[in-house]
């Protein structure tokens, strides 16, 4: 399997846990949430590591995917979440519109990220409307589990989102690299395999 799929599943993971994390615990991790959202800029990176600055950056991820696939993870939640985020890529990928939309979305992202720094509320916020505007309307919906009191928070939501959009776009380089559904579940061990090797090398 190639390496781009191993960082994009990474990549995919890393998403998901600070998901996770905002949805119980109301906060994130800055430092591995900047190059995720840093991906939804570079859409004509060389290869995936270019995405998200090298593949240091999506180490946490590495990690997270090793637990998720060896079945020593206490949150396998975020497994069939996953699965629903290259699901829901899929039909995506057929949307001309939707994709336009977006790509529209990051652009006006882009030019706030400019002017007030890449996680700044502003940035997320458009992030969040792009993933509400597209994705949200696509079956199937991905659904985080989490605490009431942090769902109903505005911004932990908006942070989800745009979170989720950044899970999209791993999804994406996921499927330009060859992987499927099927592929995740049969070629497990072939995977573990090869993202120890990225951890180590």
């Amino acid at each position: 399997m190639k390496t781009a799929a191993i960082i994009a599943l990474g990549a995919l993971m890393q998403c998901l846990h600070q998901v996770d994390r905002l949805a119980q615990q109301g906060n994130w991790d800055e430092a591995e949430v900047r190059p995720l959202i840093d991906s939804l800029f570079h859409l004509d990176a060389n290869c995936a590591a270019d995405v998200y600055g090298g593949v240091a950056a999506i180490h946490p991820g590495l990690h997270g995917l090793i637990r998720e696939l060896d079945g020593n993870a206490s949150d396998a939640h975020l497994l069939r979440m996953a699965v629903t985020v290259l699901q829901a890529e899929r039909k995506l990928s057929r949307r001309r519109g939707l994709l336009d939309l977006i790509a529209e979305r990051i652009r006006s992202a882009e030019r706030a990220r400019d002017a007030f720094g890449l996680i700044h509320d502003n940035v997320i916020e458009r992030m969040s409307a792009a993933y509400t505007e597209t994705l949200s309307t696509l079956n199937p919906r991905v659904i985080v589990p989490g605490q009431p009191e942090q769902l109903s928070q505005p911004r932990n939501v908006c942070r989800i989102r745009a979170l989720l959009l950044a899970a999209v776009r791993a999804a994406v380089l996921w499927r330009q690299s060859g992987g499927n559904g099927w592929r995740l579940l049969l070629h497990r061990r072939r995977i573990l395999e090869q993202a120890r090797q990225l951890l180590t090398g």
